[in-house]
C-alpha cells in the first residue's frame, strides 16, 4: 500500500511540475484571458460528445462480452462504466477503473476471468483504433499538403510495430504459471491468472465481430477528436479539422504513459507540442487540456451518485 501511495505522489508531483512550467511559460494573464473568453456553448457540445463516447464504449464492451457468452444489459454496462470511472479516479492506480469494471460485472456471475479478458481486449482495440485513425488522418493531411511527411511516417512505423507487440504479448500470455505456494492468496491469484490465460486463448471472435469492434473503436476516437475540436473552437482557435484527427489520438496514446495522474500535464504539454506549430499559444493548449480534465471530473458525479444509491 505504501508503494502505491508513493507512486501516486510521484505521479502527482510530475503532473503539478509540468503544469507549473506551462503556467510559467504561458503567463498567468494569458491563461486568465483564455478562460474568460471561452464560449460555453462549445463546451456544452463537448460535454455531450463525452457522454456519447461513454455510450459507444458500453456498446463495444457489450459486443465483446457477447462473444464470451456473457449477456449483460446495455444500461447495466453504462452504470458500471460510470461507477468504475468515478471510483477509478479516486484510486492511486492507472488501472483502477478496469479493476472496478471486472469486479462490478463478475461479482454475481462467477466468470471474472472472462470479464477480465473482455476488458483487456477492449483496451487493445482502443489502442489499435487510436493508431488507425491517426495513421489515416495523417496520410490524408500529407497528400492534401496540410502537414509534412514526418508525422505520417512516425505513425506508420508505430503501426508496423503492432504485429511484433502482438506476437510478444501472445507469447507472454500463453504461459501458464505452475508455481505453487503455501499462501492461499497467492495460489488464488495464480489460479485466476491461469483461467484468464485460458479465456484469452479461447477467444473466438468471428470476422464480422472484429469489424464491428474496430468500427466502434474508431468511432470513439473520432468523437474524442471532435470533443477537442469543440473545446478549441470555444477558445477561438482556427485550425484545419483534419489536424484534430491526426493529433488527438496521439495525445491520448502519450497519456497512457504512467508518469502522471490521469494524463494531467502530459496532455497539456502534448497539445502544445502538436498545435503550437499550427499557431496556438501555450495558454490556449493548456486551458484546452484543463477544460477537458474538468469535464472528465464532472463525469465522476453521476458515478458517485449511482455508487451511493446502491448502499
Amino acid at each position: 500500500m505504501q508503494k502505491k501511495m508513493l507512486k501516486f505522489f510521484i505521479k502527482l508531483s510530475v503532473s503539478l511540475a509540468i503544469l507549473l512550467l506551462l503556467v510559467y511559460a504561458a503567463d498567468l494573464d494569458a491563461l486568465k484571458n483564455s478562460f474568460y473568453s471561452v464560449e460555453f456553448d462549445a463546451i456544452a457540445y463537448a460535454f455531450g460528445l463525452i457522454l456519447l463516447i461513454r455510450l459507444v464504449m458500453a456498446i463495444r464492451w457489450k459486443v465483446l462480452l457477447y462473444f464470451y457468452q456473457i449477456n449483460a444489459g446495455l444500461l447495466k454496462l453504462l452504470e458500471i462504466m460510470f461507477v468504475s470511472n468515478a471510483v477509478g479516479h479516486l484510486l492511486p492506480s492507472g488501472i483502477g477503473s478496469d479493476i472496478i469494471r471486472v469486479y462490478e460485472l463478475s461479482k454475481n456471475r462467477g466468470c471474472s476471468e472472462k470479464v477480465l479478458a473482455s476488458v483487456f481486449l477492449d483496451r487493445v482495440f482502443g489502442l489499435i483504433s487510436m493508431l488507425l485513425v491517426a495513421l489515416l488522418a495523417s496520410w490524408y493531411a500529407f497528400f492534401s499538403a496540410q502537414t509534412g511527411w514526418t508525422i505520417p511516417l512516425l505513425i506508420s512505423l508505430a503501426v508496423l510495430m503492432l504485429p511484433l507487440g502482438f506476437f510478444v504479448t501472445r507469447f507472454l500470455l500463453s504461459k501458464n504459471i505452475t508455481f505453487s505456494s503455501k499462501k492461499k492468496l497467492l495460489n488464488k491469484v495464480i489460479n485466476f491468472y491461469n483461467r484468464f490465460i485460458v479465456a484469452l486463448q479461447q477467444t473466438d471472435i468471428p470476422n464480422y465481430g472484429y469489424y464491428v469492434i474496430i468500427l466502434l473503436s474508431v468511432l470513439v476516437q473520432l468523437i474524442r477528436s471532435l470533443v477537442f475540436m469543440c473545446i478549441f473552437i470555444g477558445l477561438g482557435a482556427d485550425i484545419a479539422i483534419i489536424h484534430y484527427f491526426v493529433f488527438i489520438p496521439i495525445v491520448f496514446i502519450l497519456m497512457l504513459i504512467p508518469v502522471s495522474i490521469g494524463g494531467l500535464g502530459v496532455r497539456e504539454s502534448a497539445l502544445f507540442a502538436f498545435y503550437g506549430p499550427l499557431g496556438l499559444s501555450i495558454a490556449t493548449c493548456t486551458v484546452a487540456g484543463l477544460i477537458f480534465h474538468a469535464l472528465q471530473l464532472i463525469m465522476i458525479i453521476p458515478g458517485l451518485i449511482i455508487f451511493n444509491l446502491r448502499k
